[in-house]
């Protein structure tokens, strides 16, 4: 290749030097030159790369690799375009949410690759790293306010990596190296930390896109899964970001105040998003279907109240709102007939210490959470299903908090609980009944698609399967998109 023109590339954290170079074509192409001591890791790199480029994915393919004056180089295509980092946050919900899965579905094909047979266990290799990082971090000068968090959660999760599958990594896969060419097609970039490992241990950079774009990294998990999610993945995601965050901190020192801040700050975030470690599942984490999703136009064609709930699993320090629920009698009139004469629980606090050690933390057999505002923070009511040992199905309740009814957060929140039990949890069936007098809990109930299918003695069953709501979900989604 004859070189006409270079130009450097200070972008990145690489220590390799980067150029844009011309060829007497007028062909641009990447080069990237490294020390001649990583020859024989820069070669494997290499031909991995090629490996990857033969499934088709869209990335800067490999063309040439050698030794120079200056040490070994690599010599990639050059793609035209623009940071996805900087683009996505541009545009519209449906189209972050998009990009997001096809990130998730290029990252599934990446992960194609086995790992070599030799590779040590993944529970052994990551848990000698993981007991490293915290005895660094608590080595460490400069503390998160709540970094034990972390540590407990993994403490408490190392037994999830037991015979975890290995496979070949992109090794820093987030928004920041993806680049969206001028045709608007999403590439690949620096695969320079590639690596072999538990292929869902890639996502443990997805904190970087949900600050960026919750959509985009909403998608790239639903892309990734096909829409499925399953509940070991936010688990084990949990335990890895929890394992990144705390080598963050140390790792940022070098490189001064700026980015220790950035560090700090971040472990904020995640903390909020996970509720101090208390709920796998991210706050971030959204479906397409969701409000946050929908085009400015379809928004606007819409009478409907955007949704301004979110789950939340209650800490013990929270109680007090589900006392003052449990013993409002305009709230709990409805529970009457079992707790007479105006259905509010005895001895509401016992009742909340109770609830603590038997429901948080026991999906998919047991789940409570609040209901909370968005916009304030507020409690509005809770949520729950449970596993009924004689049938085949979870049985679930919903309570809005009396001051709060008449804003549309019965549909909300049943909203929200059917996506948490049927595409978090997996469940397979929830059960509810009520008095036929109650003609708002019917009515939320039908519109969300559950099926009459008994009346006993004044009490109207209702039922609904995760395949029903899948499938109506599904078609919902696709008539959205026909009217955008």
């Amino acid at each position: 290749m004859n070189i006409v023109n270079r130009e450097p590339i200070t972008q990145g954290w690489s220590g390799d030097k980067k150029y844009r170079i011309t060829d007497e074509k007028g062909t641009r192409y990447l080069l990237r030159i490294s020390d001649i001591a990583q020859r024989d890791a820069k070669q494997s790199g290499f031909e991995m790369m090629q490996r990857v480029a033969a499934l088709g994915i869209p990335m800067c393919r490999p063309i040439e690799f050698g030794v120079c004056e200056e040490g070994v180089y690599t010599i990639l295509s050059w793609i035209d375009g623009e940071g996805a980092e900087e683009r996505i946050p541009r545009l519209s919900g449906k189209e972050q949410y998009n990009y997001g899965l096809e990130a998730g579905r290029i990252l599934r094909r990446i992960h194609s690759i086995p790992a070599p047979l030799s590779q040590e266990d993944w529970d052994v290799r990551f848990n000698r790293k993981a007991d490293t990082k915290i005895q660094k971090y608590e080595e460490c000068p400069i503390k998160y306010p709540k970094g034990q968090a972390f540590i407990d959660y993994i403490n408490a999760n190392r037994h999830l990596l037991n015979g975890r599958p290995q496979v070949y990594q992109h090794g820093d896969y987030h928004i920041g190296n993806m680049m969206i060419d001028r045709e608007g097609k999403l590439f690949i970039i620096d695969f320079d930390r590639s690596d072999h490992g538990d292929p869902w241990e890639e996502f443990n950079r997805i904190v970087w896109c949900a600050q960026k774009s919750a959509p985009f990294a909403s998608g790239m998990v639903d892309g990734y899964f096909d829409g499925v999610v399953p509940m070991d993945f936010w688990k084990l995601l949990a335990l890895y970001i929890s394992s990144n965050t705390l080598s963050s901190i140390y790792w940022a020192i070098p490189f001064g105040e700026s980015q220790v801040n950035t560090m700090l700050n971040q472990a904020k975030e995640v903390l909020a998003w996970y509720h101090d470690m208390t709920d796998p599942v991210p706050t971030w984490y959204q479906h397409e279907g969701d409000a946050a999703f929908q085009t400015t136009e379809s928004a606007e064609c819409t009478t409907e109240k955007p949704d301004d709930l979110q789950l939340y699993i209650p800490r013990p320090e929270d109680g007090w709102f589900y006392v003052k629920m449990m013993s409002d009698a305009e709230t709990m009139a409805y529970n009457a007939p079992w707790f007479p004469p105006d259905g509010c629980i005895p001895e509401p606090e016992e009742e909340w210490q109770n609830l603590q050690a038997a429901w948080i933390g026991k999906e998919p057999e047991r789940f409570y959470a609040f209901l909370q505002r968005k916009s304030d923070g507020a409690f509005v009511g809770d949520v729950n299903y449970h596993r009924n040992p004689e049938r085949d199905w979870c049985d679930m309740g919903i309570v809005i908090f009396a001051p709060e009814r008449g804003k549309g957060y019965g549909k909300q929140g049943l909203r929200l609980l059917l996506d948490r039990a049927f595409r978090v949890d997996g469940v397979s069936r929830l059960h509810n009944d009520f008095e036929t007098t109650r003609d708002a809990a019917y009515r939320i109930h039908k519109a969300a698609g559950f099926r009459e299918t008994g009346l006993v003695d004044g009490i109207i069953q209702l039922e609904l399967t995760r395949e029903e709501y899948l499938q109506d979900h599904n078609a919902n989604r696709e008539e959205q998109g026909d009217r955008t």
